[in-house]
């Protein structure tokens, strides 16, 4: 795979799961488009999606505090019943 090449996650085996996840991408990510990291939200029963602006691959390098409050957002809103 270059190191261009992108996985559509589509395109993979249809699997169950339960659990809450975020999925973070930086909105100029080379590796990850949105719309493959926003549809991977989407395929996920309880998935949400973080969309970085104006940041690359890196995203917990680059913007740590705005992912680290996002994720603090996303666990207090799924460990609140």
């Amino acid at each position: 795979m270059s190191s261009s090449a992108t996985i559509d996650v589509s395109a993979q085996p249809e699997r169950r799961f339960s659990f809450s996840a975020l999925v973070v991408v930086g909105d100029r990510d080379p590796f990850v488009p949105v719309d493959q990291a926003w549809e991977l939200a989407r395929l996920l029963p309880k998935g949400s999606l973080l969309v970085v602006p104006d940041c690359p691959h890196e995203v917990m390098t680059r913007r740590a505090s705005l992912v680290n409050e996002a994720l603090a957002r996303f666990y207090r809103g799924i460990l609140t019943p």
